[in-house]
């Protein structure tokens, strides 16, 4: 039965005067102990004297089950109007009716503990036509053996008492519990409620918390966590971490309650009982079985780890950089809270730049889907978008764009000059990045990368130490290159009168770009070949030197030398 259903079957057990136990049977932290204590709130039939709740859990004797019992009751009648049917019979009991109507713990107390089982006895008018639950069952001691309970039940029915059994049946001693079953049990109410259910009544107490319920529902029904206690500790991950995310944008905080949903799971259901070295592996899904089969290891999978792979390839999950600090907040109830907000603030930052990059590729899709005569929507829709997301685009994805409005005649001049002046910090690491090769299309923004790297490279790097690069490494690399390109002769000219360390060998190397294929490579040894012909018009030592050693052809020496 769901909720609803048992609910209806409570009702109709308390208001029918035929049965006198009803058992509410089902796994553990489904909420059966949930939906008694709601039902409780509720109207209930005049007929009963009282209510009381009892846990069995750990009681070892009937004396202490009794005492409980009678300790725990609610009355829903008057005192004075219960003790007036006791003061009828009171003739024949060893109890004086002054003790009783005192209440048990003064009988208690007059006769002391020895007495303690006749004063239950005597107490035990208070639960006469009650309403009664026993809950946790099978986690009574042992010495509490289901004989005696189910005598103890017997007793409550002589006494006009209705009874409810609430256990998990697959976890109580069955052989024991199956010979009085039939006998003392008149309904017999399986519980099993949805996930839904079970969630929606975790993630209630606030808007906020139902919203992310919402989000965390799915994972839950993927992993069959029908555990009501799982989700609770879910609904608790969701308010301590709600104030962090309360001004993020939708799809981050549904992903972020979707990883503490699964990680509420894997750490804290016992049908799951994932080891937290094992969340954090790095490998999910069919990942994890990769790891195990290149290291050597190809077996069988434990049942723990079945378990993991399963789950985490159902529900597409990969690891978060979030995950160890939910799993030190799920296991301990604390977690550092400023590194958890840096970690989030790196993640909204990463979704907004994802989310920018959806918006252009589906601004493109009208471009590239359709025959349609829509010129003038793209160009209104991608200008539209390259200005809501200027800040979240790449450089190369907002250079592609700029350069679309511009063969489609879109106006785009604007926009270039915000990126350039908002955007300064991105253009100056893509201008140091040391492999970068690809210029820019728009012309403004490949002339703002052009002066970023020569004023960049202007303090990186100098003439001798590019030099010694190339002698000492078999290669070099487009950033060197542009360097020596932007070099002027003068420069060379003073770096070759420093008279540094190994010049030949250095110019030589720069020379050797001459035999390059391409100009952009013979570029980078021209202002050096300028400034060596111009040491030659100056002296005619030089000029020896630079025709033998370097083998440059010279024009005729001038007159004045």
């Amino acid at each position: 039965m769901n909720r609803e259903q048992a609910q209806h079957a409570l009702q109709r057990f308390v208001a029918d005067d035929e049965f006198s136990v009803l058992a509410l049977s089902g796994n553990w932290g489904i909420g059966k102990t949930h939906l008694w204590m709601e039902f409780t709130k509720g109207k209930l039939p005049a007929k009963f004297n009282g209510v009381s709740y009892v846990s069995l859990f750990g009681l070892a004797s009937i004396d202490a089950l009794r005492l409980k019992a009678t300790g725990n009751i609610v009355l829903r009648k008057d005192r004075s109007e219960i003790l007036r049917r006791y003061k009828d019979q009171a003739k024949t009991s060893l109890i004086p009716y002054d003790l009783v109507s005192s209440g048990m713990n003064k009988i208690a107390q007059v006769l002391g503990s020895g007495w303690m089982g006749l004063a239950t006895e005597a107490a035990y008018w208070f639960l006469r036509d009650s309403l009664v639950c026993l809950d946790d069952i099978e986690r009574a001691d042992d010495d509490l053996t289901p004989a005696m309970i189910m005598g103890f039940v017997d007793e409550l029915k002589s006494k006009g008492c209705k009874i409810v059994l609430v256990l998990n049946r697959e976890k109580a001693r069955q052989d024991e519990l199956t010979r009085y079953w039939e006998k003392v049990v008149d309904i017999d109410v399986k519980l099993k409620p949805t996930i839904a259910d079970n969630v929606s009544i975790a993630f209630a107490p606030s808007t906020i918390e139902a919203a992310y319920g919402h989000w965390a529902r799915p994972v839950f029904e993927a992993v069959e966590a029908d555990n009501i206690r799982v989700h609770k500790r879910a609904a608790w991950l969701t308010r301590q971490l709600d104030k962090l995310l309360t001004d993020y944008p939708t799809e981050l905080r549904r992903y972020v309650t979707e990883h503490a949903a699964v990680l509420t799971w894997a750490l804290i259901d016992p049908s799951a009982a994932i080891p937290p070295a094992m969340i954090l592996s790095s490998q999910y899904g069919s990942l994890y079985l990769t790891m195990i089969k290149e290291a050597g290891k190809e077996r069988e999978l434990t049942d723990v780890e079945r378990r993991w792979v399963s789950a985490t390839e159902r529900l597409d999950f990969s690891p978060a950089s979030f995950d160890p600090v939910l799993i030190d907040l799920i296991t301990t109830g604390w977690c550092d809270t400023d590194a958890l907000a840096a970690l989030l603030r790196d993640l909204a930052t990463e979704f907004r730049v994802n989310s920018a990059r959806r918006r252009l590729r589906e601004t493109y899709r009208l471009y590239q889907e359709s025959f349609a005569l829509n010129r003038n929507a793209y160009v209104a829709t991608l200008r539209g978008v390259l200005a809501d997301e200027l800040n979240h685009l790449s450089l190369f994805e907002f250079d592609g764009g700029i350069d679309s409005l511009k063969r489609n005649g879109g106006d785009f001049e604007d926009l270039v000059t915000r990126y350039i002046s908002d955007r300064g910090s991105h253009l100056q690491a893509v201008a140091e990045a040391s492999e970068q090769n690809t210029q820019p299309i728009n012309a403004r923004l490949a002339a703002e990368i052009l002066r970023r790297e020569q004023q960049y490279e202007s303090t990186r790097h100098s003439i001798d130490s590019v030099a010694e690069h190339l002698i000492s490494s078999d290669g070099w690399s487009p950033t060197h290159i542009r360097f020596l390109q932007n070099q002027t002769s003068d420069k060379f000219k003073n770096w070759l009168l420093s008279n540094p360390s190994n010049l030949r060998e250095k110019i030589t190397a720069i020379l050797d770009f001459r035999k390059m294929d391409n100009e952009f490579h013979r570029n980078a040894a021209s202002p050096l070949e300028q400034a060596l012909r111009g040491l030659a018009d100056e002296d005619e030592f030089h000029r020896e030197r630079i025709e033998k050693v370097y083998e440059i052809q010279l024009n005729p020496a001038s007159s004045k030398m």
